[in-house]
């Protein structure tokens, strides 16, 4: 079963950076490579991290055994379990991966159509790469500056509602100041996995927005505890212990 919505195909030939981690010592390069394509700071640590653990200290360990071999092998021995970590936590951070590439080349794609639906030009995301840069300012102009739809009709303005952070959908993650589609996404994977958001500022946190996007939040959301259906939540009674 496809993780995303691009098929299978798409997303073995998104997961070819898996081959880095067979180089074995130069199993930190995957974290930098979906660091910087998935726009994720923390991958980018971790290739840092595993740069110093399993290159940095196997390359200090060989040198040491020459000055003291028992030293040395603790050293190589300490730099292979960490090389092993690497191989599985890149495997692991695969499916996030894929979600988050998909959700940015969607918001890229949803950039274009908006663009050719207001001005009614076709931007090619197939192109060369020569009129990549084109795509993207143009793209980038959409999102500064939207299109303003005049409705002489129009005498009221509606205010929306706040948005429950633990109980809404993904586009309505998306409608929030400086959340962007792949953050949407994100967001949502990230509830799943702990639960619930404590705070608007436990929201904002995990997400890593900037601090004048997190103010324009807090008067946009709201964090409501979770409610446990009934037929999860535990029944009376007394317990036998046979």
């Amino acid at each position: 079963m496809s993780i995303t919505n691009k098929g299978k195909a798409w997303e073995l030939r998104n997961s070819l950076w898996l081959l880095w981690s067979a180089s074995f010592f130069f199993a930190f390069i995957p974290f930098f490579w979906i660091g910087v394509r998935a726009k994720q700071r923390k991958w980018i640590l971790f290739g840092c991290l595993y740069l110093v653990l399993c290159f940095a200290l196997p390359m200090a360990s060989v040198e040491e055994t020459l000055v003291n071999a028992a030293v040395g092998d603790i050293g190589i021995f300490a730099s292979l379990g960490f090389i092993i970590v690497a191989i599985v936590h890149a495997f692991l951070a695969r499916r996030e991966y894929l979600i988050l590439r998909a959700a940015i080349i969607d918001e890229r794609e949803a950039g274009a159509t908006l663009y050719a639906q207001t001005y009614g030009q076709d931007v090619a995301w197939n192109a060369p790469a020569s009129n990549s840069s084109v795509a993207s300012n143009v793209v980038q102009s959409v999102i500064d500056s939207p299109p303003v739809l005049e409705d002489s009709h129009a005498e009221t303005l509606i205010v929306p509602e706040k948005i429950d952070l633990n109980n809404c959908t993904e586009q309505h993650f998306a409608s929030l100041p400086g959340v962007s589609i792949a953050l949407a996404k994100q967001a949502v994977l990230m509830r799943s996995e702990i639960g619930s958001f404590s705070s608007v500022k436990d929201f904002c946190s995990r997400l890593d927005l900037m601090p004048h996007f997190a103010v324009q939040i807090e008067r946009l959301a709201y964090v409501a505890p979770v409610v446990v259906p009934k037929n999860m939540q535990a029944k009376p009674g007394r317990v036998i212990d046979i």
